[in-house]
């Protein structure tokens, strides 16, 4: 056996002294045990008895596995709770190694074909075993290479893996999708086929979060579509390449190159559904940007409903419900945001349910923070569940918002621990922010200030984020008035983007306490003037926290009556909205107040529920600001 010229003994990764013992332990068994060690090894890591049985024929394979199990050779899975449950496998892998090793290669090819024809003939197509019946032809092909059928071996691999690969993003495992792609890339030679699966693998790229990836295998099928004279097809990369660029930040060049396609495509009667993909792209990136989106969703749904796409259907409706929540119409935005739901929760569409999950959860956060909590913790598991490393960033940002807002921080810490996904995007800078300003109140060290290396962005609500975090590691530093001018610029731009909706809420907020601690009252006179003036309706915990700063710019001016019932109103308001964190500042700030006018058996209520929810949450440096507020006012 060991003189055979055909043999690959660089296959074997054992060293030479085991493999002498291994081979010398082969070579001791019987021609029916070597015989059924030999198709094992073609097999792989794990074999089940029918496969040999079938592979093996004229063979006591039950007698002869018997022999083997008993000498150490194989054994056999009994774990009840294993997914390998009765299946068989090498005690060793160096025990297959050896033995495939010394295969020749011609034996080898052979054996692959039989396990391949095996499997097709025993599963039905469309199973978890495409890609592993693609593998055993690829590795019939590398056993002789040279032969005439290599071309028809590859071809079939290929279609098999692509087939695993659209199996696999079903299921939400773009990783495994990613990988079988990329195996059938390497063997593609025809140029046609090699773009379609590089249009692929941009897709399980896109949801795997790997931008640069993405564009590259994207741009590069757009490329050759284009020089294929197959347009659709360019227009279906195109889309793929263009929302890559908008999740990463550039949503105004993804418009840019959706445009021209989507209106090449739009009348073709085979067009339909590259003209979807491009609308809810140029959809998704318009609202990115702050503008104008009824006329391009109302395109994406009309030819999602043309061609019976309830996903698509749903992420159009998704982004309609956007589109009125940042324009000031929550009822509408709500009403729009629960049909999504139900759509993509009655035809069991993980994705599209994802996406409404953390779009609701983002509404909730402006009105009810204990509902955004569950919500947002449900996004969270659907998103992980649906694969997409994208869509899971979103989900933990939302939801991390809401459990800083509602001081739910150890809870907050635990998701900020395990979210790689969220901290390495563009969201990492909410994730910081939500991070820091918790470790501040808590009295905490806050976290280093992360790279902006992947802070670089079109999108105006981005872009406030970013200066946003810049405020807070300024204020963490002590530099107020460098926080203030951040959040003030955040607030801006937010109040720009969507008015008092959206993520408004933080930087205005901040902006405000911060104004008032630094005595800038003609600052806060305009801040306050944002929400007095808008024509939207505002969230509940806009109005509140506009009670809160009215009631301490009514102190400043000496206006009693304005200070009670603003904050009296503040107080109700967080209360509603579900922050003891907020509501706890505004009973402090009163009660402090009170005190002052000498009203203590008033304050002392206020300044012990404040007091009681400082210690709950573990405020401990709001704790000791309110001990020195008394302290001072006692004096």
């Amino acid at each position: 056996v060991l003189a055979d010229p055909d043999l690959d003994l660089a296959a074997i990764g054992a060293p030479a002294s085991l493999q002498t013992l291994i081979a010398a332990r082969l070579d001791a068994l019987s021609a029916e045990q070597r015989h059924v060690v030999n198709e094992a090894s073609i097999l792989g890591a794990s074999f089940g008895l029918a496969a040999l049985h079938d592979l093996c024929p004229g063979i006591d394979v039950d007698a002869a596995v018997a022999e083997l199990i008993r000498l150490q050779i194989v054994t056999k899975d009994t774990n009840r709770l294993s997914v390998e449950f009765g299946q068989l496998k090498f005690v060793q892998s160096v025990v297959r190694q050896v033995a495939y090793g010394h295969l020749s290669r011609r034996d080898r090819k052979a054996g692959h074909l039989a396990a391949a024809r095996y499997l097709e003939a025993a599963v039905d197509p469309g199973t978890e075993l495409d890609a592993v019946i693609a593998q055993h032809f690829l590795d019939a092909k590398e056993a002789m290479p040279g032969e005439p059928d290599v071309a028809e071996l590859e071809s079939a691999a290929i279609e098999l893996l692509m087939t695993a690969a659209e199996r696999a993003m079903g299921l939400g495992v773009p990783d495994d999708a990613s990988t079988q792609l990329s195996t059938a890339l390497q063997h593609a030679t025809d140029s046609g086929v090699r773009a379609e699966i590089q249009r692929r693998l941009a897709k399980a790229k896109l949801e795997l979060s790997d931008w640069p990836e993405a564009i590259a295998n994207a741009e590069h099928a757009t490329a050759t579509f284009d020089s294929l004279g197959d347009d659709v097809s360019a227009a279906r990369a195109v889309a793929i390449w263009a929302r890559a660029l908008s999740l990463s930040g550039d949503p105004r060049t993804a418009v840019e190159l959706c445009k021209e396609r989507f209106e090449a495509v739009r009348q073709r009667d085979d067009g339909v559904r590259a003209a979807l993909e491009l609308a809810g792209v140029i959809s998704g990136a318009e609202s990115a940007l702050g503008d104008f989106v009824w006329q391009t969703v109302d395109i994406t749904m009309r030819l999602a409903e043309a061609l019976g796409d309830a996903g698509a259907l749903a992420d159009g409706l998704g982004s309609l419900s956007m589109f009125y929540g940042n324009t000031g119409s929550p009822w509408i935005a709500r009403l729009i945001q629960q049909a999504s739901n139900s759509l993509a929760s009655e035809h069991q569409l993980t994705t599209s349910l994802a996406r409404s999950l953390v779009n609701m959860t983002a509404d909730r956060i402006g009105h009810d923070l204990l509902g955004a909590v569950e919500v947002g913790r449900e996004s969270v598991s659907v998103s992980l569940r649906a694969g997409s490393r994208n869509m899971t960033a979103y989900a933990q940002c939302n939801l991390a918002v809401a459990l800083s807002a509602s001081g739910r921080w150890t809870e907050l810490d635990a998701l900020l621990g395990d979210a790689d996904a969220l901290r390495g995007s563009i969201l990492g800078a909410t994730a910081y922010f939500v991070d820091a300003l918790a470790a501040l109140h808590r009295g905490l060290q806050p976290p280093a200030p992360p790279s902006h290396e992947a802070w670089t962005s079109t999108s105006p609500s981005d872009v406030a984020w970013f200066r946003l975090a810049d405020g807070i590691t300024a204020l963490a530093s002590g530099d107020k008035r460098h926080a203030l001018t951040f959040a003030q610029e955040a607030t801006e731009m937010l109040y720009g983007f969507a008015g008092t909706w959206d993520d408004f809420l933080h930087p205005w907020s901040l902006a405000g306490e911060l104004t008032v601690e630094l005595k800038e009252y003609q600052q806060l006179d305009e801040l306050l003037a944002l929400v007095d003036t808008s024509t939207t309706s505002h969230s509940l915990a806009v109005l509140a926290r506009h009670a809160h700063l009215s009631g301490l710019r009514a102190m400043e001016l000496g206006r009693p009556e304005d200070v009670e019932s603003s904050m009296r109103d503040a107080i109700d308001g967080f209360t509603r909205w579900g922050s003891p964190l907020w509501r706890a500042q505004a009973q402090a700030d009163l009660g402090s107040w009170l005190r002052l006018q000498g009203r203590d058996e008033e304050a002392q209520g206020l300044l012990a529920s404040a007091r009681d929810s400082y210690v709950e949450l573990g405020a401990s440096a709001l704790l000791e600001v309110l001990n020195g507020i008394e302290s001072r006012s006692l004096t």
